[in-house]
């Protein structure tokens, strides 16, 4: 039986942020988190597979699909947008499943709003090795940590310096089934339904998403280590477009316990795209052994 969802606009941190449901709200909650330029009907098949035991939520960022347009400068701070649609619908510390930009967004809620999380799935977050530091070596052990915490230092970049901007200004004009034939030779094994919303959801993005303000940065080191729920983390291969290495994984596991690692072969960033049966059997393992270990 298809799945029957209920849209709503919810009034969150000062934006209306638009939120399909699947209803069902006696089940446990999950909440599914798309990443940079898509949107919330980029989860067709896990959204409809997980609606027939969990409680479904997929929101679009602000910028993204239906959600609040940009203004220039503004200062936008995606986790506690997230944290207010969980406390706005009531949600019962639910599951949150993020892809690269949404798998950031969603680590940083289980670090910043850890009663809000029961646990986290994070599909190739955009975690990056930070570039070594020699006069490191000389720091006592805890300035050392701290000074590992920061991001690396470098130039701010101008928006018109972002590959991703002159990537998605390469799109403007474009229909749908343009864009989805333009990439359709670097995504072969997508399915058509799957490439069609990826493509659309180009369309809907806000250009003015560059010209934002990031409320409240945070390294990967400082979330990881912040982290207290259960979480997966599913990587790919670096070279074929995923971001995490393995080394990168291996270190993230290192720092803590409470992090799983599956890596999916032969398939790069979109995971869920290129090898939805293998990400969906890992997904549904990880919940499954999350509800063993809780009953």
């Amino acid at each position: 039986m298809s799945v029957q969802w209920q849209n709503q606009e919810l009034e969150i941190n000062g934006a209306r942020l638009y939120v399909a449901r699947s209803g069902g709200a006696e089940q446990p909650a999950v909440i599914l988190v798309h990443g940079f330029s898509d949107n919330g009907r980029c989860w067709p098949r896990l959204s409809a597979d997980l609606a027939k035991h969990y409680d479904v939520i997929v929101p679009d960022a602000r910028g993204h699909g239906r959600s609040a347009r940009i203004v220039p400068g503004e200062k936008t701070d995606p986790t506690a947008d997230l944290a207010g649609i969980i406390q706005r619908l009531g949600l019962e510390r639910p599951v949150v499943v993020g892809h690269s930009m949404g798998a950031s967004t969603a680590a940083q809620l289980g670090a910043r709003f850890p009663d809000h999380v029961r646990a986290l799935i994070l599909e190739d977050p955009p975690w990056r090795p930070y570039p070594e530091r020699p006069a490191l070596l000389s720091m006592k052990p805890g300035n050392l940590e701290a000074e590992q915490m920061k991001p690396p230092p470098a130039a701010a970049p101008t928006p018109d310096a972002n590959p991703l901007k002159r990537w998605i200004e390469s799109l403007e004009g474009l229909t749908v089934e343009a864009i989805a034939e333009e990439n359709r030779a670097e995504y072969p094994g997508w399915p058509r339904d799957v490439l069609l919303r990826w493509s659309q959801a180009k369309q809907e993005f806000d250009r003015n998403f560059f010209l934002r303000k990031e409320a409240h940065p945070m390294g990967w080191p400082e979330v990881v280590d912040a982290i207290r729920c259960p979480t997966l983390l599913i990587t790919s291969e670096p070279d074929r477009g995923g971001i995490i290495t393995p080394q990168l994984a291996q270190e993230v596991m290192e720092r803590n316990p409470a992090f799983t690692v599956v890596k999916i072969g032969g398939v790069g960033h979109h995971i869920r795209f290129e090898a939805y049966d293998r990400y969906r059997d890992a997904v549904f393992e990880f919940l499954e052994k999350l509800d063993r270990s809780e009953g």
